[in-house]
């Protein structure tokens, strides 16, 4: 038996009408339209509508104010490039597209000048050259134009374009590299005496600009994402529970989530512990942020900053373990454990270990 398909469509619209009772630009349906309680806004986060669609019609099949404690919607879009016609914004082979149509249309304009003015033109009379003299002038690249005898023809040399044309192509390469991210560093324009490792360093971060600034945007995503989760969870997860997840090594991890302690807090004046009220646990969420550290998602980040605890590590200030962190191994204690296991087992080293073999070698050979 076939079962048909069902196609729907999640609508989220502004609805800023004041009350119930106020024209809007989407009516209110009797029966399935639910507005928020209260003597407030109907819709005062937004407006949620599921239709389905059939072959000759739509159908409504819910229509309700936003739920969500934040007042945000299930929708996030990643800011990337800015297009007014889309919420998605302009793909990266969309951008280049008229950059490279100008760099093909200042080229084919300076060649084609060039060719044109290189070529030697003959003005000649009808029947005053023989045709096979005239044909060796053709076959040389010379251009023959014959003309009726008595009659004038003006020959006018196109001017040469100036030279700002063909140093525009390059400049317009250039901003190509640098929309895309691929601008070669100018290190060699600085003399290698002078050269710090600072100073390149500084090079290799601003030549890199566009690649951090898409991984910030990634991050910005994932930090309003993580934000929606923190009220998520305090709206949906309404008991006790253990969480289970995979971390980076693929081991199981055990997160144990108390709800119970959400629903009290502390009275100031008092200093006593008391319930929230419905308001109060509505507005929890905001006391908690989900961040992203700038910068984190980039590779070679982790390993600045895994050289920099390495470093504090040296001079007492910054425990191993941390640093095995920052290289995303998260059971550091137990990865310590088994290399102290191994050390006892072979040996302090295999270089250590392939010395004392020497040495006992050239020892016995000396005995």
């Amino acid at each position: 038996m076939a079962i048909p398909r069902a196609c729907l469509t999640t609508y989220w619209v502004k609805d800023r009408r004041k009350s119930a009772k106020d024209n809007g630009q989407y009516p209110i349906l009797p029966g399935i339209t639910q507005v928020c309680p209260g003597d407030g806004m109907p819709f005062p986060a937004g407006r949620r509508i599921v239709v389905g669609r059939t072959k000759k019609s739509l159908i409504v099949l819910e229509d309700t104010y936003n739920e969500y404690w934040d007042g945000k919607w299930d929708l996030d879009v990643i800011s990337w490039n800015i297009d007014i016609e889309s919420i998605w914004g302009a793909d990266d082979v969309q951008r280049q597209i008229k950059l490279q149509e100008a760099i093909n249309r200042a080229g084919d304009a300076y060649i084609g000048n060039i060719l044109k003015n290189a070529i030697i033109r003959w003005m000649i009379d009808r029947g005053a050259m023989d045709p096979t003299e005239s044909k060796k002038f053709a076959d040389e690249g010379a251009e023959i134009v014959y003309k009726n005898p008595g009659r004038e023809v003006k020959q006018e040399v196109p001017q040469p374009l100036p030279a700002e044309v063909l140093n525009l192509i390059p400049m317009l390469i250039d901003l190509t590299k640098r929309n895309i991210g691929v601008l070669d560093p100018q290190i060699q324009k600085q003399m290698p005496s002078i050269v710090t490792g600072p100073a390149i360093e500084g090079l290799q971060l601003a030549v890199e600009g566009s690649i951090r600034s898409a991984a910030r945007k990634m991050e910005e995503l994932v930090q309003r994402i993580g934000q929606k989760l923190i009220s998520r969870i305090f709206q949906y997860y309404t008991s006790d529970r253990i969480f289970h997840f995979v971390g980076d090594t693929g081991e199981w991890r055990e997160f144990e989530f108390e709800r119970s302690k959400l629903l009290m807090t502390v009275n100031r004046e008092t200093g006593k512990p008391e319930p929230r009220t419905i308001a109060e646990l509505q507005k929890a969420h905001q006391d908690f942020r989900f961040a992203v550290e700038p910068g984190s998602s980039l590779a070679v980040t982790k390993i600045q900053r895994a050289m920099m605890k390495f470093e504090l590590f040296k001079v007492g200030g910054m425990r191993l373990t941390k640093i095995m962190e920052e290289l995303g191994i998260e059971n550091g204690e137990e990865e310590m454990q088994k290399a102290k296991e191994e050390r006892d087992k072979y040996g302090l080293g295999m270089d250590q270990g392939d010395n004392r073999k020497k040495q006992g070698s050239l020892g016995g050979s000396a005995l």
